[in-house]
């Protein structure tokens, strides 16, 4: 999973969250069991640092096949 980091200009975002991205040049954007528990421990790590994770978003090459983790409910719950 490749990690960017650039302005929140850049990115379109507020400053003090993340969003996370990755590909599956396979073309299936559903995410593997790895994707949800890396996600999991980013969340965590990122509510240790008051960083809240919005979103991971898995794309393809085809640009209107992806998986939002938000908008599909399918980000991982993690402890209060």
């Amino acid at each position: 999973m490749g990690l960017r980091i650039d302005s929140p200009k850049e990115r379109g975002t507020y400053p003090g969250r993340q969003q996370k991205g990755h590909n599956h040049p396979s073309g299936n954007p559903t995410p593997s069991t790895e994707d949800i528990t890396t996600t999991a421990h980013i969340m965590r790590a990122g509510k240790i640092l008051c960083l809240p994770v919005l979103d991971h978003i898995i794309v393809t090459r085809d640009e209107h096949h992806y998986h939002s983790m938000f908008e599909r409910g399918t980000l991982p719950s993690i402890e209060e």
